[in-house]
């Protein structure tokens, strides 16, 4: 992938990044989880691009990418471990999370909470609102990650 296209997939991942945090800061205080939808679906969306601007970054082509989906948890498995390290180590709080498990545990959340309604996916709004912060959390690191990428070409 050629610098013109990994800033083309950075530009459409933090569009997302973006559009996601614009909607969480205007949902009211104490609206049901659902009203996190597009927060979530949007944010999560944003989380496998970066991902997989990284992975491309190391090499992947998008033969590859296509062959490990779009599940999270194997994209960031994909990473190398030099890569692992730093998203542990630019994490605010990282001994609160177990970071590849708090991936697992959100792994297909684009799907899930596209039909949140329909599959009936919320349980456990408290343990839907720690994955907020992580999530969060997870992508600003990210991004951070995929600035430095195309910084250094």
């Amino acid at each position: 992938m050629n610098n013109l296209e990994k800033q083309n997939l950075y530009t459409e991942a933090n569009a997302f990044y973006e559009l996601a945090e614009c909607g969480r800061k205007n949902i009211p205080e104490r609206k049901s989880i659902e009203t996190y939808i597009p927060y979530i679906v949007n944010m999560t969306f944003a989380i496998e691009l970066f991902l997989k601007l990284l992975l491309e970054d190391n090499g992947k082509t998008i033969g590859e990418l296509k062959d490990i989906g779009h599940n999270l948890y194997s994209l960031y498995n994909a990473l190398e471990d030099t890569q692992k390290k730093e998203i542990y180590q630019k994490f605010k709080r990282p001994l609160i999370y177990n970071i590849p498990e708090e991936i697992n545990n959100i792994a297909s959340a684009f799907p899930d909470w596209r039909y949140l309604v329909l599959n009936k996916a919320n349980n456990n709004s408290k343990e839907q609102c720690v994955k907020l912060c992580f999530i969060k959390e997870l992508a600003e690191v990210l991004n951070e990650l995929c600035q430095t990428v195309l910084k250094n070409g």
